[in-house]
């Protein structure tokens, strides 16, 4: 009687990923956060490797200077402000945070009886 043995090979199939998440974010895939920005060999089922690419997006940031006079009211975000101020705060866009840098001048225009206007 003679036997036969059969053994089974096979190649895994690599698959390609290429992802991004927001800055201070991570992403997760099969379970497991990926935090930081690089390529990882990731093992699947018994026949599928995933190779994935993953890119941290910049944190955007924005600078808006606004003047007003004194007396006015000016809106931005949902927030007015009618003084002088320098502030930091972030909003959510496309599920990513930006910061935005605001500083607000209020100016003051003295007028004499003369005509002329100074600005303080």
């Amino acid at each position: 009687m003679s036997t036969v043995e059969v053994f089974e090979s096979f190649v895994p199939v690599t698959i390609d990923l290429d992802a991004s998440t927001c800055y201070g974010s991570c992403f997760e895939f099969m379970g497991i956060e990926y935090c930081a920005a690089g390529v990882y060999e990731i093992e699947g089922s018994c026949d599928s490797i995933f190779m994935l690419n993953l890119e941290i997006l910049p944190q955007d940031e924005i600078s808006i200077f606004e003047q007003i006079c004194a007396g006015e009211v000016i809106v931005i975000h949902g927030v007015e402000y009618n003084s002088a101020t320098q502030t930091q705060y972030s909003i959510e866009e496309d599920d990513c945070e930006i910061l935005i840098d605001l500083t607000v001048d209020v100016y003051d225009y003295d007028i004499n009886l003369a005509g002329d206007f100074f600005i303080s």
